[in-house]
């Protein structure tokens, strides 16, 4: 269902998400210096979200609307309580495994909550390590790994893994999961935070349907017998796809987004700057097709929790 060979992250598609998160830094470049370090959705209900809200607005420019921007952190935060405080739990993870980790902003908010554990990242794309590393390089429990998930040589076992809007980054699932059975202890659990297919957009699954070849989708019940091929049963999926739509809501449009995401862009910027402008401008109309799908139904946003048997 997923070969190895068939799905094979190539050259240019690593490049193309390593320019992709790179363009997001340079965008997100307010929010590092408000010292807001997460690069995710999150889950804004109707208590935290406010008329005029606006993610581009919130996101790109927060000294300009405060408001927005508050709103943002506190939907990041109710995404971080239902990851990893809304089940009952016997004892905590010592030994967590952040996949795709970003620039480090999960692994520290998690390290303020279990300052026992060890918590790992990795991630393969250096751009958002350098922001981990100046940030939280003299905390000691966390630990920050430059490598792809799918080869590089982990030598330990961990109590949790969690992958926060990465999974649908990789192409070659099959592999994925074999890598997390394979690193994962007898008990251990495995957090997914993703975007699935809807049964409607389930026979439309091709890159197309999505307008975005970096982007790999799948379809609850192929989650669930991937799973339990390699011994991870799914215990739950928790959906906040109306939640995270108002998270990624946007009233504005494209000339505005020109103007002031676009055009200081292009300032700020001495080299590569047309890749950069290419891959801001798949981030805005990606933003703009996923609420539409998420609000239809036609996509869905939620929690994906296996666990692997003792």
């Amino acid at each position: 269902m997923y070969s190895t060979e068939k799905n094979k992250l190539n050259f240019e598609d690593r490049n193309h998400i390593i320019e992709y998160y790179q363009a997001f830094e340079l965008l997100l470049a307010n929010q590092r210096s408000l010292q807001e370090f997460r690069t995710q959705f999150g889950i804004m209900n109707n208590e935290i979200l406010i008329d005029d809200y606006c993610f581009f607005k919130a996101a790109f420019l927060p000294e300009q609307h405060p408001k927005m921007s508050e709103a943002m952190v506190k939907s990041c935060d109710e995404l971080h309580q239902a990851l990893f405080h809304s089940q009952p739990r016997s004892t905590i993870p010592k030994n967590i495994l952040d996949v795709g980790c970003g620039a480090g902003g999960s692994m520290y908010r998690l390290s303020l909550d279990w300052p026992c554990s060890q918590i790992n990242g990795i991630n393969l794309n250096p751009i958002q390590l350098e922001v981990a590393h100046s940030k939280f390089n003299d905390i000691s429990k966390l630990n920050f790994i430059y490598g792809d998930f799918l080869t590089h040589p982990l030598k330990e076992n961990f109590d949790l893994m969690y992958f926060i809007e990465s999974a649908f980054h990789i192409h070659d699932k099959t592999l994925m999961m074999q890598r997390i059975a394979n690193h994962l202890s007898q008990g251990g659990e495995v957090y997914f935070v993703d975007i699935l297919f809807s049964d409607a957009m389930k026979r439309f699954s091709s890159k197309k349907s999505v307008n975005e070849e970096i982007f790999h989708y799948m379809p609850l019940e192929d989650w669930r017998t991937l799973g339990e091929q390699h011994g991870l049963t799914l215990e739950t999926f928790e959906d906040f796809s109306q939640e995270t739509a108002n998270h990624i809501r946007s009233t504005m449009p494209e000339s505005e987004f020109e103007e002031i995401i676009i055009k200081p862009l292009i300032d700020g910027v001495s080299d590569n700057n047309a890749v950069m402008i290419e891959r801001s401008w798949e981030g805005y109309y990606g933003y703009k097709r996923l609420y539409h799908l998420l609000t239809k139904g036609l996509m869905h946003y939620g929690i994906l929790r296996f666990k692997k048997a003792c």
